[in-house]
């Protein structure tokens, strides 16, 4: 009963997600990272399985890292990373390790132009496990998607500012206190851009 919010705004990329970590009626943690930060300009976040989440968000870092070293440090776009990581999950889904969870990519891309100077592109890209990816403007993993793809298609515009965004992702979580039957606990909140990825979070819990 995981939950994941993504939100690609004027020029930056927020991604929200819960903290705790459940099975069945228990729960075993609170204090649960799932939105990964990978080569500073894009961010992962991980939903499913938790040693399935936990194992894949590793092996995309590694080989992250790896596929820049061999292209002289040069970081991966956005949208490379999203075809990496949709690759990866394709290849292990026709073998006997298929790895159950659904991820949001998302960051800000930095490109040199003559006339405008540099310009940064936010972008978010939604992928589940069966390895179908699409980019989009906002998204939702989880029983989440239910109650919060409606209030993002009404509410969302591309011009969002970050404030702007913050406040969409509350009216979600809002949502999901109201139908939940149970808590979900703390949400961690991500926002990248230029400037690299900043950490902020809501007082209230959902």
């Amino acid at each position: 009963m995981d939950t994941l919010l993504g939100i690609c705004g004027r020029d930056f990329v927020a991604i929200a997600a819960n903290r705790n970590v459940a099975r069945s009626i228990v729960v075993m943690g609170q204090d649960k990272d799932r939105v990964l930060e990978l080569n500073g300009n894009a961010l992962m976040a991980l939903v499913g399985d938790s040693g399935d989440a936990s194992a894949f968000g590793e092996y995309v870092k590694a080989i992250t890292a790896l596929e820049e070293l061999r292209n002289n440090e040069r970081k991966m776009s956005v949208h490379a990373l999203a075809s990496l990581v949709r690759k990866k999950l394709a290849e292990e889904l026709r073998s006997r390790g298929a790895y159950q969870t659904n991820l949001l990519v998302g960051g800000c891309d930095s490109h040199a132009t003559e006339s405008l100077g540099v310009v940064h592109t936010p972008s978010l890209y939604w992928i589940d496990h069966l390895a179908a990816a699409q980019k989009v403007p906002y998204a939702a993993h989880g029983y989440a998607a239910f109650f919060c793809t409606s209030i993002l298609d009404r509410a969302y515009n591309e011009d969002l500012t970050e404030e702007e965004a913050l406040g969409l992702i509350r009216l979600c979580l809002d949502e999901l206190r109201t139908r939940f039957l149970v808590s979900q606990g703390d949400f961690i909140i991500k926002i990248i851009d230029k400037n690299g990825t900043r950490r902020t979070s809501f007082e209230k819990r959902v």
